[in-house]
């Protein structure tokens, strides 16, 4: 068994002492832009992952 760790698509969000539901996360641009752009990077690293596989 091995793994990967894909540490360029860990994010820290500001999101303590907040009623945060999905709809907030996505109108605040201060929590959405880090949060999407780790899901965009950790898109990337699993596609360089299926890459390395084949």
């Amino acid at each position: 068994m091995s793994t990967r760790i894909a540490r360029d698509a860990c994010v820290t969000l500001p999101l303590l002492g907040g009623a945060w539901d999905e709809h907030g996360i996505v109108a605040d641009p201060t929590v959405a832009e880090p949060l999407r752009s780790a899901m965009e990077r950790f898109a990337a690293f699993v596609r360089g992952v299926q890459a390395d596989a084949s």
